[in-house]
């Protein structure tokens, strides 16, 4: 299930046992708020509340740039204060690379959107499409890119539980679940559930060729 709230302006995806959350802050870049054990409408709120606005950029600052840099960001940005690696980086013809992107608008749709040629999910129950577009600034004037806009989506699936079997291309692989380091992505445990984990995978690969992998979970 997606669950939008129009006013925290938040996003809540949950599927039997989980739950991801993020929001789009005052600055309106789209913001990271949980990924974790199965939360409600309520949590989420609480969740803006109490790690969102503290960690969100003042979009009053002249020195917002730096703020972005701690940010839980859904969407890096380039060249705008965010050293971290970016989502997407769009360089003009003269070689000049700056980005950050900004929400738009967002439809919530049902299954899964295939791209056609890409790699992509093939199953979800719903799919949550977000908009964003280029910041004022980055590419303005006669060297400005024509395409500014880029979507993300996130399909969700309701009945995904705990990974039991792993197959890359078929064939069943090994895999190693951990519990999730106080240090890992997104930030820390203050953000996520404290029993989640983390399913590692590894295995070889044609890098120019797709790969299915597969998670059984009940």
């Amino acid at each position: 299930m997606i669950y939008y709230n129009s006013q925290t302006k938040s996003f809540l995806l949950s599927g039997r046992n989980y739950s991801y959350c993020m929001y789009i802050n005052r600055a309106g870049l789209l913001q990271h708020l949980y990924w974790g054990k199965k939360i409600g409408a309520a949590d989420a709120a609480f969740l803006v509340a109490a790690h969102g606005l503290p960690a969100e950029p003042d979009p009053n600052d002249w020195n917002m740039d730096m703020a972005t840099d701690s940010m839980p960001s859904e969407c890096g940005s380039f060249g705008r204060g965010d050293f971290r690696p970016a989502t997407v980086i769009v360089r003009r013809n003269d070689g000049a690379a700056m980005s950050r992107f900004m929400y738009v608008s967002h439809k919530i749709v049902k299954g899964a959107l295939s791209l056609e040629g890409m790699p992509c999910a093939r199953k979800a129950d719903e799919t949550l499409v977000i908009t964003m577009s280029a910041a004022e600034g980055d590419f303005e004037g006669e060297r400005a890119c024509h395409e500014r806009d880029i979507t993300i989506k996130y399909h969700c699936l309701k009945d995904v539980g705990m990974v039991r079997r792993v197959t890359v291309n078929g064939e069943e692989v090994p895999f190693k679940r951990t519990k999730r380091e106080a240090g890992a992505f997104p930030l820390d445990t203050s953000l996520s559930a404290p029993d989640a984990y983390v399913v590692g995978v590894s295995f070889l690969a044609d890098v120019a060729k797709e790969q299915s992998v597969v998670f059984f979970c009940e």
